[in-house]
């Protein structure tokens, strides 16, 4: 299973980058499952707000 990168905008948006021609139904409904258990667990209360930004 892959891992799934995301790009964060403060202060509360997620961006999530897809390939059309390599992209299909199924990994956008991965994508999203996966982000949902994320805030589900509150799994992303472990990275501080003001951490330093890949854009």
């Amino acid at each position: 299973m892959g891992r799934v990168v995301p790009d964060y905008r403060a202060p509360d948006s997620v961006r999530l980058g897809f390939s059309p021609l390599t992209t299909s139904f199924v990994d956008i409904h991965t994508a999203v499952e996966r982000m949902a258990r994320i805030l589900e667990q509150e799994r992303h209360r472990a990275f501080p707000a003001d951490a330093p930004a890949f854009t």
